[in-house]
C-alpha cells in the first residue's frame, strides 16, 4: 500500500470529473495537496507542477481507476516531499546523514524499513539528485517496487 493512496486518487478522480478542480490541481498543486494531508516543500512546487503537467498530458491523471498505469504517478505524489527533502541535502550532504536524520527516518517509515537500509539506499541516490525531485521520487518508488 502506498501511503496517501486512497487521498491522492481521490483527488485525481474529482480532477477528472471536475475541470476547475483539474485547474486548481495544475496550477496550485501545493494547496491541492494539503488538502489531503500531502506535503509538497515550497521549493519544489516549480518542478512539481511540471511533473503534474506531463502526467495530465500523458493522460496518467484520466486513467487512475487503471491501477498498473496510475501506481507510478500516486508513488511518486506519495514520495514527493521526501524525495524533495533528499535533493535538498544534496550530494555533498549525504556523508552526513545518520540514522536518526529527519530524512532517513521519514524514508524509512514511508517505506517500512529499518533506518539503516534508508541510509544505505540514500547513500545509492547520488546520480539521481542532480537529476531532481522528480528522478528521486521515481527512483525511490523502484526500490520500493511499485514502478518497474
Amino acid at each position: 500500500m502506498i501511503p496517501n493512496e486512497q487521498a491522492i486518487r481521490a483527488l485525481f478522480s474529482e480532477a477528472e470529473e471536475n475541470e476547475w478542480i483539474l485547474d486548481r490541481l495544475l496550477t496550485n498543486p501545493d494547496v491541492m495537496f494539503a488538502h489531503i494531508g500531502v506535503a509538497i516543500p515550497k521549493d519544489s512546487v516549480g518542478e512539481f507542477r511540471e511533473f503534474l503537467f506531463s502526467a495530465n498530458n500523458d493522460q496518467k491523471l484520466a486513467t487512475l481507476s487503471n491501477w498498473p498505469s496510475a501506481r507510478c504517478t500516486v508513488c511518486t505524489v506519495s514520495t514527493w516531499s521526501i524525495a524533495a527533502g533528499i535533493v535538498a541535502v544534496g550530494v555533498a550532504g549525504l556523508a552526513a546523514l545518520t540514522v536518526t536524520s529527519p530524512i532517513v527516518i521519514a524514508l524509512a517509515g514511508w517505506a517500512g524499513v529499518t533506518p539503516a537500509i534508508a541510509i544505505a539506499f540514500i547513500a545509492s541516490l547520488s546520480a539521481a539528485i542532480g537529476n531532481g525531485v522528480t528522478k528521486v521520487a521515481e527512483k525511490i518508488c523502484e526500490w520500493a517496487g511499485i514502478c518497474p
